[in-house]
């Protein structure tokens, strides 16, 4: 609890599927700020997960019966999840704060998770981009230890790690 734990990688590789994963997993009252994707992806691609259904038939709709009859389960599993999903599109850290606090007053939230931190706008978008994001990252911070709940965000590493020899990203490329 009060802890900010920030998951760094480079763009595609997973950074998104971890963090619903988690929150599907994780067995406690959630909350998901979504600056990603909409909360009818989440959906599909929990009840994708619940129900070891290929998320590309399920977005085509080329399921068979016994396709069908997982989706039917998986919704069953996911009835008893409490994931509370905010899915505006590029949200203020105002707006992620102000959700985080209804969520977990009404809901009692346990954990949030954020995908993920360069979509946040902050309060002053005038700052230079390494100030803006501190400024986010700070809030996120300041939340987990307001709410005294761990808060998980992703974060994209610097593209400029891609140019490396070594590919692998340290703490100056977040």
């Amino acid at each position: 609890n009060t802890d900010l734990y920030v998951i760094g990688a480079r763009p595609a590789q997973g950074k998104t599927a971890l963090l619903i994963n988690m929150a599907n997993r994780a067995g406690v009252s959630s909350g998901l700020i979504s600056a990603e994707q909409a909360r009818d992806q989440i959906g599909l691609r929990m009840i994708s997960l619940n129900g070891e259904i290929s998320a590309h038939k399920l977005r085509n709709s080329s399921i068979d019966d016994e396709g069908w009859a997982k989706v039917t389960t998986s919704l069953s599993i996911m009835t008893d999840k409490k994931i509370h999903i905010y899915d505006k599109p590029a949200p203020t850290i105002i707006d992620v704060t102000r959700e985080a606090r209804r969520i977990k007053f009404q809901h009692n939230i346990k954990i949030l998770y954020v995908d993920y931190i360069q979509r946040i706008k902050p309060s002053n978008s005038r700052l230079p981009k390494h100030e803006q994001i501190e400024e986010v990252v700070m809030s996120l911070k300041e939340l987990a230890r307001e709410l005294e709940i761990p808060v998980v965000a992703l974060s994209q590493v610097n593209r400029e790690v891609e140019k490396r020899e070594n590919k692998r990203p340290g703490m100056s490329d977040l």
